[in-house]
């Protein structure tokens, strides 16, 4: 009867959505009892995996594109090349160049990829991780950077432990470092801090770059975005590592805020649970 017919409805959009047609809503109306709860969770149900589904398919079509379009370009090097018999071994030399370039550009994608799906995969290690020399290690890493460009560099560190994968973290904490030098200023500056919290550890990292609206800031996490309207100033990217920060922070059950400083750049903030800490009454503080 009447009392049976929404639950066969949902039966035939259950039927529809386990086949791949997701469009099907119930849409049940009348009075609320439990039959109208029960079609709004289905409801509700539904639009999350639309949304995960259309969030995965323009992911897997992004990524497609990232991974085909330098080797197109590799191609069209390559045929080039070979097409000119007058080419001398200069000439040859200079296309071999560019397509090592652009294949090691290929891998970083490919290695970002992995470092995501890693990341959302929730298979992660669980060791001890000492935050502070993770930061440190992560500054070295773009000291290169930092001196080719006169950014300034200044650090307020504390000694603090969190529990979970010292490499996804150590790629995190280096992602956002790379961000804040690779968008800002000539003779920017950095500010890095750490500051201990009742139940975790938080990471502020604040670059000088081009003002950001606040509208583009909400995006900026999202694959494949490359902050466009930051002015970047220098380097290209991949336009992965602030997805890959949000997705190891996730894992980690914490959580990665961003903001527009009024006077230009970005101020990232990482939060994380804390685990078995040292004591950090103490700091330390560096300048690069």
């Amino acid at each position: 009867g009447r009392m049976l017919q929404p639950l066969s409805s949902m039966n035939a959009a259950a039927k529809l959505a386990a086949s791949g047609d997701l469009s099907q809503r119930l849409d049940l109306s009348g009075p609320r009892d439990e039959i109208h709860d029960l079609a709004d969770t289905f409801d509700n149900m539904l639009d999350s995996l639309e949304r995960s589904f259309s969030v995965h398919r323009r992911f897997a079509a992004n990524a497609s594109h990232e991974l085909r379009t330098p080797l197109a370009t590799t191609q069209t090097m390559i045929d080039v090349a070979l097409s000119d018999p007058q080419a001398s071994a200069e000439d040859l030399r200079r296309v071999l160049t560019r397509v090592l370039e652009t294949n090691r550009a290929n891998r970083e994608t490919i290695d970002a990829l992995l470092d995501l799906a890693d990341a959302q995969s929730g298979k992660l290690a669980h060791e001890d991780v000492d935050m502070e020399v993770t930061v440190r290690d992560a500054l070295s890493l773009i000291a290169p950077e930092v001196a080719e460009h006169r950014l300034h560099v200044s650090t307020h560190l504390l000694p603090a432990r969190v529990p979970g994968d010292p490499v996804l973290l150590r790629q995190s904490v280096s992602n956002l470092l790379r961000n804040a030098a690779r968008y800002n200023v000539e003779g920017g500056r950095i500010t890095v801090g750490m500051a201990c919290l009742d139940d975790g550890v938080r990471l502020t990292i604040r670059n000088e770059g081009p003002v950001v609206s606040p509208e583009s800031v909400e995006s900026l996490c999202e694959p494949f975005v490359r902050g466009e309207g930051r002015g970047r100033t220098r380097g290209s990217g991949h336009g992965l590592g602030l997805a890959i920060v949000t997705a190891v922070a996730t894992a980690h059950n914490g959580e990665l805020r961003l903001s527009a400083n009024p006077d230009g750049g970005l101020t990232a903030v990482l939060e994380l649970p804390v685990g078995e800490a040292e004591d950090t009454s103490s700091a330390t503080g560096a300048n690069a």
